[in-house]
């Protein structure tokens, strides 16, 4: 079967990525044709609408001659189109290696292309990020897809979110396109919920596809990249940054006699030099878990590979990012004890991770996720 798959766009996100690669291995060893469906344009780097414009412009103007910030460009947008494949070039070419793409100019020039359609992983139906689908959070459930006669699933879809944010028209709209949708899940028990009150729709519950694949498919990645050896014991991939979390890295470090090290490129902060925006490879992401005893992280998919790789690791919860989605991934296992605050340095005191029981519940989740998709897949249309 030919399967085009609708995610977020890729850019520079380490989780986005792998989940990504993670969906089409397993769907290409179940036999399938699959491709990553995407917008030739990247929608990242968009001038400001019109009347933004004298605002945006002045604010730079300031930032980079009275401020005098060198790296403040004024024609931001239009540099930053220019530079970006270069932040992300070891990115891009894992995203060539492993994952199929099929480009359109627009995703309406894909109807007819597949026999079938995903919508998922990570977080497609957060409905801030509408702008990447041609503005319109319909498409997210496939709306460009008119009455085209194919299936559709939604594999581990997420909302970002346990807060209802579309207002009602959207919600009335998406709700038609959701009930042409022959299988519905999701990854969080926060958005199982969310369907069901908002949507009339009983979505199942099951893995983001990063957890499909066992660690040992991803030390295949590591291994056949040659990426050098991580430069400490203690992996801190902290997305948001503060004086307190850098207080509770002290704190582990000391106290396990551990090395701390980092890997964050700043790609987003273009006040930054570019040496420091620059995005590692993916396997050395991968390999800065795989060398590590201790993990610190306020990250989804950080969370997920220190599952998978068997490490012992601390949350330090990010409300603004959205807790539900972590709280979701740690309950499953057991692991609620292992978020925290960075203002709760006590919580640095937490047992070990019994990995003998997480692995019991990790293959029984996996058995009911490529259950889904086998059954979703399956199904006959009429």
């Amino acid at each position: 079967m030919k399967i085009g798959v609708l995610t977020l766009p890729l850019n520079s996100n380490y989780g986005g990525v792998l989940q990504a690669y993670a969906l089409q291995s397993v769907l290409r060893r179940m036999g399938h044709e699959v491709y990553e469906v995407e917008l030739k344009k990247n929608m990242r780097w968009q001038y400001p609408p019109l009347w933004k414009i004298p605002l945006s412009f002045g604010k730079r103007f300031l930032i980079k001659y009275i401020l005098r910030r060198k790296n403040q460009k004024i024609f931001l947008e239009r540099y930053e189109r220019r530079i970006y494949p270069i932040l992300i070039h070891d990115i891009l070419e894992f995203e060539k290696k492993y994952i199929k793409q099929f480009k359109v100019d627009k995703f309406s020039d894909s109807i007819g292309k597949f026999d079938a359609w995903i919508c998922g992983s990570d977080q497609i139906w957060r409905y801030k990020y509408y702008p990447f689908f041609e503005g319109d959070i319909a498409n997210v459930y496939l709306k460009f897809l008119g009455d085209d006669k194919c299936k559709r699933i939604a594999y581990a879809a997420s909302f970002g979110t346990e807060e209802w944010e579309y207002p009602d028209e959207a919600t009335e709209e998406c709700k038609k396109w959701i009930e042409k949708f022959d299988a519905v899940s999701v990854r969080e028990d926060s958005a199982r919920k969310l369907c069901s009150s908002c949507y009339g729709i009983d979505a199942k519950h099951v893995l983001d596809p990063t957890m499909l694949l066992s660690d040992v498919d991803y030390k295949q990645l590591i291994d056949d990249s040659k990426v050098p050896e991580s430069k400490g014991n203690l992996f801190c991939y902290i997305l948001d940054d503060s004086e307190e979390k850098q207080k509770v890295v002290k704190v582990i470090e000391k106290k396990r006699h551990l090395k701390a090290f980092f890997m964050n490129g700043d790609c987003g902060n273009y006040l930054e030099d570019i040496e420091n925006r620059i995005q590692p490879p993916i396997e050395c992401w991968l390999r800065a878990f795989y060398d590590s005893e201790f993990i610190i992280t306020d990250s989804f998919h950080a969370c997920v590979f220190s599952i998978l790789f068997h490490k012992q690791f601390l949350v330090l919860g990010n409300q603004e990012r959205g807790l539900a989605r972590i709280y979701s991934l740690l309950s499953m296992f057991g692991l609620e004890d292992r978020l925290t605050s960075a203002r709760s340095l006590g919580a640095t005191n937490i047992p070990p991770i019994d990995y003998a029981q997480v692995d019991v519940k990790l293959n029984n989740l996996r058995k009911n996720s490529f259950k889904f998709l086998e059954e979703s897949l399956a199904i006959k249309n009429i």
